[in-house]
Order: C-alpha cells, then structure tokens, then sequence
C-alpha cells in the first residue's frame, strides 16, 4: 500500500493505492479530495509524503471509510488478552474492561463480550437495562456498536445475584 497524490494549484488529492487480497485487484481508495493544501495537518502532509505504512494501513482497515466506497471486510479473528490491574482485589465488586485496539475493526461490542464473559447477548442485553452493565452511551444500540480502541465498560457484580457475579468473576479473571 502507498500514497499517491495529484495537486492542482493550491488543492490536493490523495488516494491510497489498496491491493484487495481477497481477488489480487488494485484500486485507489479516496483519502482526501480538492483539499487546500493548508488544511492538512503539517505531521499528516509529512506521513503521506513519506508513504507511512502505518497510516497506510490505518486508512486501508477503516471499515467506515471503505464501506462509503462500497467495500466491505470481513469481521477478523478477534483474540482476546486479559490482564488483572494491579492492586485491586479480586473481590472487588466490579469488573473493569478496557478495550485496547491495534487497528480499527467491525466487530461488535456484545458479540466481543459475549465471547469474553461466557454469556449471552441476551443477558448482556438484561444487564444494561438493569444497570448492572456500564457503557458510554448507556443505550441498548452501544452493544450492537463496533468496539473502539480505549472503549472502557464497567460491570457492577453487586447488582447482580450471587451465583451470576462470580461466575462472570471467574470468567474475567480466567
């Protein structure tokens, strides 16, 4: 993947050269378009000119951005790592997750903590309207939102019955 860029007089386009690897097809994805050359961010002009290949794959995996131009991707494998913060008991009585990110994906938030904490999206779905279940914004369409890099949600095991808190304890502690 590289840039290419086309200026006429004081507008720029830039175009991400993408080669699908599904069918081996190249294509120009749009980036920017009749942009004034000093409406771009001066650190962005320098990664573009220097074809940074971690912009490039940036632009190249934005779901958003690919589907306006009619392109979907599959969801990826989505791995899960847990890591326990330290100095807090696991007796507390919530469990704190934040979502941290590689790169940007479609993957939705109930299918990922569903996965992640054993249980239904229907149960998930039964611990948002209970309040048990913590995300910004507190609506029932966030879980069905993709997940976003520092996406933080809180899950308050006291609001729950016993047997439910500490199997999701045990499950986000494994």
């Amino acid at each position: 993947m590289k840039f290419r860029t086309n200026a006429q007089k004081k507008r720029i386009d830039v175009w991400l050269i993408y080669r699908c690897s599904a069918c081996d097809e190249i294509w120009n994805l749009p980036i920017l378009e009749r942009v004034t050359t000093g409406d771009i961010a001066p650190d962005a002009f320098d990664a573009i000119a220097r074809n940074d290949p971690t912009l490039a794959l940036r632009h190249a995996s934005d779901h958003a951005r690919l589907a306006r131009h009619g392109v979907t991707l599959e969801p990826p494998e989505v791995s899960i790592r847990k890591s326990p913060v330290e100095g807090c008991a696991d007796s507390a009585g919530t469990i704190a997750i934040v979502l941290a990110l590689a790169l940007p994906c479609g993957v939705r938030l109930d299918r990922l903590l569903a996965n992640g904490l054993g249980v239904s999206r229907a149960q998930l779905g039964r611990l948002l309207d209970v309040g048990a279940l913590c995300l910004p914004p507190a609506a029932r369409k966030a879980l069905r939102a993709p997940i976003r890099d520092r996406q933080s949600i809180a899950i308050d095991l006291t609001a729950l019955d016993a047997t439910l808190a500490e199997a999701l304890r045990r499950r986000a502690l494994a």
